[in-house]
C-alpha cells in the first residue's frame, strides 16, 4: 500500500515555492537531491517492505529515476523565472517588453555628413541623388540619406549618410577618411566626412534591454518626468548609451548624452534622439526641448603601485592586472554622465588587481556636476563628464614586506 505521508512529505519538500535567502533567488520548487533520493528511495522501501542495498539494481534504477526528477524539476525553475523580468533572457525577454510595448532594438548604422564638392560651378542645378555611395577604404559603405541639390553658382554641398551595413562596422571613420566615390556624379570632384561616424551599435543584449524594460511603466506619463524622457532618449541612442535630464528652468528641457564608453555624439545622433523626444505625442505641448553634449572635464593619471615581496615571482602578471584596471576604472569614470573622479575606487581596483599599496599623485576626488537646480541663484550648473588624456603613467615602485 502506498504511504500517502511519504508522498506528502515529498510534494512539501520539492514544491516550497519563494525567495531563497540561500542563494538569494526565486525557486518555483525547491531542488535538493537528498531530499528526493532519500523519499523515493523510502517510499519503494515502504511500498515492497524490502531494503535496499547500495548496490541494489533497483537502487541504481531508482537513482537513475531520480535524476531524470531532478532535470525535470530544474526546468520547472527555468520555465518559471523566464516570466520573471530579472531571469528572463532571449525569446522569453522580448514576450516581456511586449507587455510594455518595449521591443528589443534592432542593430543600427552609423551615420555620418558628407561634403560634395564639384569641378567648377555650373549654370544649372546639380543633384547628387539619394542613395550615392562612398567608402573609405572598399569595404565599408555609406549612402547618402536624401538628395542633395546644389544650387547653380554653388560648388560645395553637404547631406546625411548612412551606413549600408548595420552595427558598429561603420563607426570611428575620423573626419576625411571617408573620401571615394562609388558612384561616379558627373562634376562632382570630391567628396569627404566632416563628422565622425558614430551610432552605430549591435542588436540590443539582455542585461540592456532589461533594464530598459524596466523603466518603461516611466514613458507613460504624460507629464514629462525624468525618467519618461530618458526612456525616450535611450529608444533613439545605440545601446550601452547614458542619457541625463534636466530642466535649467520651467519649460525647458535640457537632455544630455553619452554614447559607449564615453564618447560624445556627433550631430547626427543628437538630431536623432531630438527628433524622438521632441515628437508631440512624447513631450509636453509646454516644453522646449534641447539635446546636448555634456561638458568635458579632463584629468591626467599618474599613479605608483608597490608589490609584496611575496608576488616578486609573478610580477609581470601583477603589473598586466594593475594597467588593466586603471583602464577599466578610467572607462568606467566616463562611462556615466556626473560621475565623479572617485580615486578611491581607483585605488580600490588595483588593490583587488595584486598591487600591495597604491600612491595616486593625480588625480584628486574631483566632484563632477550634474546640473543640481540651484533654487538660491536661479541657475543650473553645468552638466559633466570626467575624461582621462590619453596619456597616463603607471609607475612600478618595488617590492615592500607586507
Amino acid at each position: 500500500m502506498i504511504d500517502s505521508e511519504l508522498i506528502k512529505s515529498l510534494m512539501t519538500n520539492i514544491l516550497g515555492v519563494g525567495y531563497n535567502s540561500e542563494t538569494g533567488e526565486i525557486e518555483f520548487v525547491k531542488i535538493d537531491t537528498d531530499t528526493i533520493e532519500t523519499s523515493i528511495i523510502g517510499l519503494y522501501e515502504t511500498i515492497t517492505q524490502r531494503t535496499l542495498g547500495r548496490a541494489d539494481p533497483v537502487r541504481l534504477f531508482l537513482l537513475a529515476v531520480c535524476y531524470i526528477i531532478i532535470i525535470l524539476l530544474n526546468c520547472i525553475n527555468y520555465t518559471g523565472k523566464q516570466n520573471l523580468l530579472k531571469y528572463a533572457v532571449g525569446d522569453y525577454l522580448d514576450e516581456i517588453g511586449y507587455l510594455v510595448n518595449t521591443e528589443r532594438k534592432v542593430a543600427m548604422s552609423a551615420t555620418t555628413t558628407l561634403k560634395f564638392t564639384l569641378s567648377e560651378a555650373l549654370q544649372t542645378d546639380t543633384v547628387i541623388p539619394q542613395g550615392t555611395r562612398v567608402t573609405a577604404d572598399g569595404s565599408i559603405f555609406f549612402a547618402t540619406d536624401k538628395d542633395l541639390f546644389i544650387q547653380q553658382g554653388q560648388t560645395e554641398g553637404i547631406v546625411s549618410a548612412t551606413c549600408t551595413e548595420n552595427g558598429e562596422v561603420g563607426n570611428n571613420y575620423l573626419v576625411g577618411q571617408i573620401n571615394t566615390i562609388v558612384d561616379v556624379q558627373a562634376f562632382v570632384s570630391t567628396v569627404l566626412n566632416i563628422t565622425v561616424s558614430a551610432g552605430g551599435s549591435e542588436i540590443e543584449d539582455d542585461d540592456v534591454y532589461r533594464e530598459r524594460i524596466h523603466v518603461a511603466p516611466e514613458s507613460f506619463s504624460v507629464a514629462g518626468p525624468n525618467g519618461a524622457y530618458e526612456y525616450w532618449a535611450k529608444t533613439a541612442l545605440p545601446t550601452n548609451s547614458d542619457v541625463k535630464i534636466i530642466s535649467p528652468e520651467p519649460g525647458k528641457v535640457s537632455i544630455y548624452v553619452i554614447l559607449e564608453n564615453g564618447k560624445l555624439p556627433e550631430k547626427e545622433v543628437l538630431d536623432n534622439v531630438l527628433e524622438v523626444c521632441n515628437s508631440t505625442k512624447i513631450r509636453p505641448l509646454t516644453d522646449n526641448v534641447s539635446v546636448l553634449k555634456p561638458e568635458v572635464v579632463n584629468f591626467d593619471v599618474n599613479v605608483t603601485y608597490y608589490l609584496s615581496k611575496d608576488n616578486e615571482y609573478n610580477a609581470n602578471a601583477i603589473k598586466t592586472q594593475v594597467e588593466q584596471a586603471v583602464d577599466d576604472w578610467i572607462l568606467w569614470t566616463k562611462a556615466k554622465i556626473g560621475r565623479d573622479i572617485n580615486v578611491s575606487e581607483l585605488i580600490r581596483r588595483m588593490i583587488v588587481a595584486g598591487a600591495k599599496r597604491v600612491e595616486v599623485n593625480s588625480p584628486e576626488y574631483t566632484k563632477i556636476l550634474e546640473g543640481d537646480y540651484n533654487t538660491a541663484e536661479k541657475k543650473v550648473e553645468a552638466v559633466q563628464l570626467a575624461v582621462a588624456s590619453e596619456e597616463k603613467t603607471i609607475s612600478f615602485g618595488g617590492f615592500e614586506n607586507d
